[in-house]
């Protein structure tokens, strides 16, 4: 959205749409294996589950909260319902936009 506002998006370049949502990993992958021409999981872990369908690159990804340990400088990574929860955890502006 960003980019297209900014009209930064050019036809003969792959874009890709980033889309949130509260469904979890398994549910996206199961509603875009029908769909989708190519799907990958490499961020599954984290909630994004990434396809392509005629040519557009999709990457979806469940709502995220972080959780930080006491014994960790790393959060571990939950899954969310609340896009709120998902934004307030997000460092620029421009990544909380919803």
């Amino acid at each position: 959205m960003r980019d297209a506002l900014l009209d930064r998006v050019r036809p003969d370049e792959v874009n890709d749409i980033d889309i949130a949502t509260n469904a979890r990993p398994d549910d996206i992958e199961s509603v875009v294996k029908g769909w989708a021409d190519t799907v990958w999981l490499a961020g599954k872990r984290f909630g994004t589950i990434g396809c392509t369908r005629q040519g557009e690159v999709f990457e979806i990804t469940t709502f995220r909260a972080d959780i930080y340990r006491p014994e960790s400088r790393k959060p571990e990574v939950t899954f969310s319902d609340d896009i709120e929860v998902d934004l307030s955890r997000r460092d620029f502006t421009v990544n909380a936009m919803a």
